[in-house]
């Protein structure tokens, strides 16, 4: 059990607290932010001065190449759930400054992809939330302004294969009976 969840949850060669913390692998960063406090209005400062920080130092280490963020609540969805846009127009500056690439994550019970411009990139959000929970309706707020920027998605289960290599991020949205419902390739270039 201790293993486990020091995976999931941090410990010795891990940065951060158990709640959002940070770890390295082939120059890509991996963090995971609490979304359950909220960033805004000063709300969790130490989080969003940690984030902001960390983003900074690794992308000034040597072999850097970007980093993945993910998370519980989304930042953008149109689903049946809310979407933190405070959080998300707070923390997108460091996502452009600091090469953040992908955004990962869940609560909604379905499969999003969208694709967001960000200055002179691209940035992938991907709602994840299908892991098998019962399924919500991922167009109850699809009337919402960024909704137009959903490039894929799906009332499915599914898990989230990834694939990173010098050049690109692969990745498939893989159902309950083994089909890809969706596939994209994120540019490293």
């Amino acid at each position: 059990y201790d293993q486990y969840y020091t995976r999931f949850f941090g410990d010795s060669g891990f940065e951060g607290t158990s709640a959002y913390y940070v770890f390295d692998t082939g120059g890509v960063s991996f963090f995971s932010l609490d979304t359950e406090i909220p960033l805004q209005d000063g709300a969790d400062p130490a989080q969003y001065d940690w984030f902001a920080a960390k983003l900074k130092e690794k992308s000034e280490a040597a072999g850097y190449r970007f980093s993945v963020v993910y998370l519980h609540r989304p930042l953008i969805t149109c689903g049946d759930t809310g979407a933190l846009l405070t959080e998300r127009y707070l923390l997108e500056p460091l996502f452009e400054q600091y090469n953040v690439r992908l955004v990962l994550q869940g609560h909604m019970h379905g499969y999003e992809r969208f694709t967001v411009p960000l200055g002179s990139r691209e940035l992938t959000y991907v709602t994840t939330g299908g892991g098998g929970g019962a399924i919500g309706n991922v167009d109850e707020n699809i009337d919402r302004e960024f909704c137009n920027q959903r490039t894929a998605s799906g009332a499915f289960n599914e898990a989230l294969w990834v694939q990173v290599t010098q050049s690109e991020i692969k990745a498939q949205a893989i159902d309950q009976t083994g089909a890809a419902k969706d596939e994209f390739t994120i540019s490293l270039q």
